[in-house]
């Protein structure tokens, strides 16, 4: 089930439609960035980026950040 944070970090749930429109764009995806990446503490991070990698080996997965680039 694909799941995004919102300003709280809590779950909200995706419609199916939604779901299946994310998961289509990203396993058609060179790169997945992942946003806001400091604002997970480091075990957060590699765990969120390795399921990244696992779930869409053909991405490159880069974790990015307004605030420190």
């Amino acid at each position: 089930v694909l799941s995004c944070l919102g300003d709280h970090g809590g779950p909200s749930a995706l419609s199916r439609k939604g779901t299946y429109l994310y998961s289509m764009q990203q396993n058609e995806a060179d790169i997945i960035a992942l946003n806001k990446s400091d604002t997970l503490s480091p075990p957060i991070l590699e765990t969120a980026l390795a399921l990244l990698h696992r779930n869409f080996p053909r991405a490159r997965c880069i974790p990015v950040s307004a605030r420190t680039g």
